[in-house]
């Protein structure tokens, strides 16, 4: 039996890509859904009435950032929903087309007991940021074979193995948070605690892999900005690699050793990609 699907985002101040989340949304092909909205930012998302169809709105505060949000809505679902239910994590501001959640459901009947991911284009550009989510031990790295490429290279239907999945598109059956638990928003607040889940739900027996048929697209942008000191560019929560949490996701999945490894390399990334951009083009 299909799934009921609980849909699941946090918004921070972006009214319009809520807004514009929720009319995709509305437009599925897949029906049988519901749709979570944990509002954390300063002021409230005015949804219209046409827009508020399926839709419950969770008020949370600001200071809960990305993972204490998502717990929030986390556990308004889970005080309802069936074992047998999953829990779409997406963000707002992606784009999607109408089959994008029969996709998910499909490639899950497929893959009993699995978390399973989208495929994410660039929207600027057309090709891939990431399919197949693979950790690169030696580089301590996690890296994707696909990025760059085209959608075309994708097989059709296909379930590309991961190491870690993003929550930007990820279905996640209910009983995995049950059977491991929600995000660990004390140790990573805002940023890895999606690919930290789901390595322990790995750990715990879960398949995780990507569906080629899945795709949501963002505007990627440039996600550095050298803007400011060094110590803010290399420890400041709301860049994606700052090293704190990069260190805990180590950490957390691999133990202190390696941690230690994965986290020099990433501040040596950072700060080669700090220096180039304080130098700017020459």
């Amino acid at each position: 039996m299909a799934p009921i699907v609980h849909i699941l985002f946090p918004t921070f101040d972006k009214p319009e890509s809520a807004r514009s989340l929720v009319r995709q949304l509305a437009g599925q092909t897949y029906r049988d859904f519901d749709v979570f909205c944990v509002d954390h930012g300063t002021a409230p998302v005015d949804f219209q009435p046409a827009e508020r169809e399926r839709l419950t709105v969770v008020r949370a505060g600001a200071e809960l950032w990305w993972t204490g949000a998502m717990n929030a809505g986390l556990e308004r679902i889970l005080a309802s929903a069936g074992d047998e239910d999953a829990v779409l994590t997406i963000n707002d501001d992606v784009e999607i087309g109408p089959d994008f959640l029969g996709a998910l459901v499909a490639a899950t009947a497929r893959q009993p007991r699995a978390l399973v991911g989208s495929a994410c284009v660039d929207l600027r550009i057309g090709r891939l940021r990431y399919a197949d989510l693979q950790l690169d031990v030696l580089a301590a790295l996690v890296v994707s074979r696909h990025a760059g490429r085209s959608t075309d290279e994708l097989p059709p239907g296909g379930a590309l193995p991961c190491d870690v999945l993003s929550c930007r598109g990820t279905l996640i059956p209910v009983r995995a948070f049950r059977d491991v638990g929600l995000f660990d928003a004390r140790r990573l607040p805002h940023y890895t605690a999606d690919y930290e889940f789901s390595w322990r739900a790995r750990r715990a027996g879960y398949r995780l892999v990507c569906a080629a048929d899945a795709r949501v697209g963002t505007d990627w942008g440039r996600r550095g900005t050298a803007k400011g000191d060094l110590v803010g560019y290399l420890l400041d929560r709301r860049r994606p690699g700052n090293l704190p949490a990069t260190y805990e996701f180590a950490r957390l999945c691999f133990g202190g050793p390696y941690a230690l490894w994965f986290t020099a390399l990433a501040g040596a990334r950072l700060l080669a990609g700090f220096v180039l951009e304080k130098r700017g083009p020459r």
